[in-house]
């Protein structure tokens, strides 16, 4: 595993990367108003009125749909088959401040359901309908009145989750923090079109890993969502500290509807276990299949069992004298405990031929 060249300070050198607790705009999306006064004195006794004026304006920015060219990257990669276990989902976004414009700041999750989880899934729909209510289905509390103009006829993505998949699935307010982070990379070796102009981008992380132990291969789907109008609807930790409990409002819905700003698919193969559990088990003869050669669990023959449970191959040995027989050979990446120490030097490979009287075979491995 090769170290990631971390910057502590100053310019970002190409090959380094800057980690950023957030990357905050200089006014978060919402409306405002510039308000000025100017007085003028020491012209006479009676000094004339100030001249006041006000300017509202708004800050606007994306809120229910994304541009195409926000999303920078996505993990695991869309549409692909691999084993991703004990990985947590991130999508990576080329507007460096875009999960920290709106509140609740963070206003961005990233939610990973299986496919049996959005068996709908996804609706596409207006904003007016996104927000208006329907018997058990929490929607986001926003008011139709404070849309801007257009909002509220524009066309988004939605989902609605089952209440209490929702309540296990959504981070609480306090954890929203740590899923969203900012990275600053050097883009003089970038491909300009796929570099952000200062080298900033935003990354938001799922809160729920994908299993390492998989019987089969599974789909999963990754759904970034916008939390506005839901920071009332999120989970919190009851009284064990360990066990996230719905609100009222959450608990007593049937489901609960969600903007989706992006969503993208992948498969998790099955694979035996994560990857420490699988390097705790190399310990262990057979314990692990990762440098098996395949075979059954049961192949009849005692001593051929107990071979290719600890990483033996039968393989056609062409011997010096011209004879083909099977001989068995083990790589170096043994799946049990060796012991090298007990190999004494050779002047010739031949020299460390081991043969086993009781089966008529060579160990070609040393």
């Amino acid at each position: 595993m090769t170290d990631i060249p971390v910057s502590t300070g100053g310019a970002v050198a190409p090959g380094q990367v800057s980690f950023l607790n957030a990357c905050l705009p200089p006014l978060t999306a919402g409306a405002y108003s510039l308000n000025w006064s100017q007085s003028v004195t020491g012209v006479g006794s009676t000094p004339p009125p100030p001249y006041t004026g006000d300017q509202p304006f708004i800050v606007s920015g994306p809120r229910f749909t994304l541009p195409g060219s926000t999303v920078q990257s996505v993990y695991p990669p869309a549409g692909k088959s691999g084993t991703f276990g004990d990985s947590l989902a991130h999508v990576v976004l080329s507007r460096a401040t875009l999960p920290w414009e709106r509140q609740p700041a963070p206003w961005l999750a990233l939610l990973l359901v299986g496919n049996g989880d959005i068996p709908d899934g996804l609706d596409t729909t207006t904003v007016t309908e996104l927000l208006t209510p329907a018997q058990g289905v929490v929607v986001p509390a926003i008011a139709l009145d404070d849309l801007l103009p257009g909002e509220a006829d524009s066309r988004c993505n939605s989902v609605e989750l089952d209440a209490k998949l929702f309540a296990g699935l959504a981070p609480t307010a306090d954890e929203l923090p740590y899923l969203c982070h900012g990275r600053e990379v050097a883009v003089d070796n970038k491909v300009e079109a796929a570099a952000s102009a200062d080298g900033r981008y935003a990354v938001v992380i799922g809160n729920r890993v994908v299993p390492a132990k998989l019987a089969v291969d599974t789909a999963f789907t990754a759904l970034l969502v916008s939390l506005e109008g839901h920071m009332d609807h999120l989970p919190a930790y009851g009284g064990d500290g360990t066990t996230p409990v719905a609100p009222p409002q959450v608990a007593n819905a049937d489901r609960v509807r969600l903007c989706v700003l992006a969503s993208w698919s992948f498969t998790a193969s099955a694979s035996a276990g994560s990857f420490s559990g699988l390097m705790k088990n190399l310990s262990r003869p057979g314990g692990i299949d990762m440098l098996q050669y395949p075979h059954d669990a049961q192949v009849g023959e005692p001593l051929a069992q107990k071979a290719l449970d600890i990483g033996f191959v039968p393989l056609v040995h062409n011997t010096r004298s011209g004879e083909q027989t099977t001989s068995w050979y083990r790589g170096p990446l043994a799946p049990c405990p060796t012991n090298p120490a007990a190999v004494e030097p050779a002047l010739f490979s031949d020299a460390l031929l081991r043969y086993d009287p009781g089966t008529g075979l060579f160990d070609t491995s040393y």
